[in-house]
């Protein structure tokens, strides 16, 4: 299914050892991706940005496809995403809401509210609750039911944006660069930073893709230390081992 280039980078290493770069994706369509995760299924679970074009649905990573499930409506920012034990979350940006959504059918279940900003939001399966950030140097851990704020970690380093949860660490975009950190949650400790700019232009990108190009955004843990990466509006899914 994939070209020769793709097979060839498949059995690469590209960045220092902490990185492995170990397939890449193209993707139909430009997409202003704020968040990133796989289901139980294995599917992959998209949502977008921007007022009048958030949207949420599915991504085929074998044909690059993105399905549309729903809309919301255009006075609404869409931002992260996450699968909790019994349904999937969507922040807004500005809102101050959140949209709790059926696992199978990403129909709309309920709508909550909470005080600030939304950016990413990552399920943490030994508490049972959710993580947010809001842009700032800090992430927040929330009841689910309630999106009260039970624990705050804070952190040296600030435009903490989208986020993923595996394995007792939190791994998170950084707006504005390349740069994903883990943060261990028992402590707060950023362990480890890793530039993924050697990983995105690794391939060949050309110049109309280039200048629509945003930051990198979009984390889905897969297995092991094995995740899908992508960006606003990336024309490629990346495939990587965080080591």
């Amino acid at each position: 299914m994939f070209t020769a280039l793709f097979l060839l980078l498949s059995t690469l290493a590209v960045t220092d050892s902490q990185i492995e770069l170990v397939d890449v994706y193209p993707l139909d369509e430009p997409l202003f991706v704020q968040g990133l995760e796989a289901d139980e299924e294995g599917r992959l679970l998209l949502s977008t940005g921007l007022y009048g074009d958030s949207r949420i649905g599915y991504l085929d990573v074998g044909s690059g496809e993105f399905t549309e499930v729903d809309r919301l409506d255009a006075l609404m920012f869409g931002e992260g995403i996450t699968v909790t034990s019994d349904s999937v979350l969507q922040l807004t940006w500005k809102e101050e809401t959140l949209i709790v959504r059926n696992p199978e059918t990403l129909e709309v279940l309920d709508i909550k509210s909470y005080r600030g900003e939304g950016w990413g939001l990552a399920y943490d399966d030994a508490r049972d609750a959710v993580w947010m950030s809001n842009g700032s140097d800090t992430v927040v851990l929330r009841d689910l039911e309630t999106l009260e704020v039970i624990e705050a970690i804070e952190t040296d380093i600030n435009n903490i944006n989208e986020l993923e949860y595996a394995d007792g660490y939190l791994y998170a975009n950084v707006w504005l660069t390349y740069d994903i950190i883990k943060i261990d949650v028992e402590n707060g400790e950023v362990v480890n930073r890793y530039d993924l700019e050697p990983v995105v232009y690794s391939v060949d990108i050309d110049e109309d893709a280039r200048e629509v190009m945003d930051t990198l955004n979009g984390i889905a843990h897969v297995r092991d230390n094995v995740f899908y990466l992508t960006g606003k509006n990336y024309p490629y899914l990346y495939e990587v081992i965080l080591h």
